[in-house]
């Protein structure tokens, strides 16, 4: 056969091949289109996050952002809340949580300074948010020294004095105060961050710090109504 007949009988069936490809992909997207035509959308939630600052210890850190979750589409957040970070361990408060944590630290701070120059056998002053708690800060006082902490369910960081506890309760007002201007979710802001849902083990305290329950919580803010 001579080459050209060849080369023409190749070329036709590449050329009929990509036509069957064309066919194909066309009835394809036409199938697809027509499946998703009848299909209720999952929802898509987006998490707004604004860092708010950092305190730092001898040996740990605690970051502090504040946070809105919208549902695609809708104006209003579906959460607000105080996300919390000590030595990778994360704890979220909603607003009604914050606020009271807000409230009850300059109480935390008095008790502090009138037990200054006192002498304790054994005494301790706390704070605790959530029901069933999920986040606490306080000091424990032998004598006139004193050990001063913030925990979270799975995390302690020690904290270096009183001052520390104002600092951060600083940085939770900002966020409240951020928190109180609601905007509408905007998908193409750089800072938004994947919706994490936090299973948080629930544990009681005692002196010597936390000991693990079995009973747990799913800390979702959703009884926030700010």
């Amino acid at each position: 056969m001579p080459i050209k007949s060849i080369s023409f009988a190749i070329c036709f069936c590449l050329i009929s091949l990509s036509t069957a490809a064309a066919k194909a992909e066309r009835h394809s997207v036409a199938a697809v289109s027509a499946i998703h035509a009848g299909a209720k959308k999952a929802p898509l939630y987006i998490t707004d996050a604004h860092r708010l600052g950092e305190l730092q210890s001898d040996y740990a850190s605690i970051s502090v952002e504040a946070v809105r979750i919208y549902q695609y589409g809708k104006s209003k957040p579906l959460y607000k809340g105080i996300t919390l970070i000590l030595t990778g361990s994360m704890v979220t408060l909603n607003v009604d949580e914050a606020k009271a944590l807000s409230s009850t630290i300059p109480d935390l701070i008095k008790v502090g300074n009138e037990w200054a120059d006192v002498q304790k056998e054994s005494a301790e002053a706390d704070i605790f948010v959530g029901d069933p708690y999920i986040f606490n800060i306080g000091f424990y006082q032998e004598g006139t020294k004193r050990v001063i902490y913030m925990s979270s369910l799975e995390a302690t960081v020690m904290l270096k004095s009183l001052d520390d506890i104002l600092s951060f309760k600083d940085l939770v007002d900002q966020g409240l105060i951020w928190l109180s201007h609601d905007k509408s979710a905007d998908p193409s802001q750089n800072n938004k961050k994947d919706l994490v849902i936090s299973v948080i083990k629930k544990r009681y305290h005692n002196k010597n710090g936390f000991r693990q329950n079995p009973g747990t919580r799913i800390n979702t803010g959703a009884d926030e109504q700010d």
